[in-house]
């Protein structure tokens, strides 16, 4: 169980490093640039705010 837990461990710390690695690459370079765009193509930063569509109590 003992080697089970080691390899676990190694693993987690891997991924630790490999995840700091690619925050500091991408808040360092110019890709942060490129990414923050995708957020205003899908509109989640929008800050205009839509109507809201009465479904279920329909005045027609």
């Amino acid at each position: 169980m003992k080697t089970v837990e080691r390899i676990i461990f190694k693993i987690l710390l891997i991924q630790l490093i490999i995840l700091v690695i690619v925050q500091t690459y991408i808040h360092r370079t110019p890709v942060i640039d490129y990414l923050n765009k995708v957020y205003l193509y899908e509109g989640v930063m929008d800050s205009e705010e839509q109507p809201k569509l009465d479904v279920f109590n329909n005045k027609e």
